[in-house]
């Protein structure tokens, strides 16, 4: 279960020495906005210089992060990957993040090899199972699954997530195997996007007991907290932004 203190959503899943993790609410305003985004960080004791986006285009693309990229928006993927590693005694580490409003902003981290990763799973990422890709990339940087944490951050959960026809027969063609993901509620098909990534990563090996997720914070039920592209349409109001990364002492 994902808390909230002084506008920030955290895990008590991700409690390990050195790693700070954390989703931004509208307390912070709209992460698209720089100014808004520094004092987020800086919040979290997070330097600006370390982080690394991603450009986000709703497909499955994850990339291996390099201390090269810090301070970059790396183009065309919806997930990224990184083994820490430390350059000199003075280095800062990197920096991980996702942006959202409604999408599924999923983090992980194995605490042993030092391995962390995030993607932002919408419903093309969802049943393109880029949640298994990014833990799959996790491992190819020699990650262990069982090691693997990972949380579920805030976005539009099953009861507010109406599609038509098209889209909850794609839903369900790629995940066959479950009967939670997709229903109908008086007449009119909802899909719980959230369940469908939980799935996928449960699929691969990680633990129930590793993995959080929050289904109370639904980003169109709670938008006085959370933004949502549903109740905001275009333009968009405005995104929140999950972070991990590893902290130098």
């Amino acid at each position: 279960m994902l808390k909230v203190t002084q506008g920030i959503y955290k895990s008590k899943l991700f409690d390990f020495p050195s790693l700070i993790h954390g989703f931004s609410s509208k307390t912070f305003g709209d992460m698209r906005d720089a100014e808004k985004r520094k004092i987020f960080l800086s919040s979290l004791g997070l330097p600006e210089s370390s982080l690394v986006q991603q450009e986000q285009v709703h497909k499955d693309n994850i990339h291996s992060v390099t201390l090269h990229d810090r301070g970059k928006i790396i183009p065309g993927v919806d997930g990224l990957v990184y083994k820490d590693e430390i350059a000199s005694p003075n280095d800062q580490g990197v920096i991980l993040s996702v942006h959202t409003a409604d999408c599924v902003p999923i983090m992980a981290v194995d605490p042993v090899a030092r391995v962390i990763g995030v993607v932002h799973a919408g419903w093309k990422g969802t049943t393109l199972h880029i949640g298994k890709k990014m833990v799959e990339a996790m491992v190819s940087l020699g990650s262990i699954v069982q090691d693997i944490r990972v949380v579920i951050g805030p976005h539009i959960c099953g009861n507010c997530y109406e599609v038509d026809r098209t889209r909850s027969d794609i839903f369900e063609s790629e995940f066959p195997s479950y009967s939670d993901i997709v229903f109908n509620r008086n007449g009119k098909l909802y899909v719980d996007i959230g369940k469908a990534n939980w799935h996928d990563v449960i699929s691969l090996g990680i633990q129930k007991e590793h993995i959080d997720t929050d289904t109370s914070g639904c980003t169109y039920e709670h938008c006085d907290e959370l933004y949502s592209f549903r109740r905001s349409g275009r333009p968009l109001e405005g995104e929140i932004m999950g972070v991990i990364g590893f902290l130098r002492k």
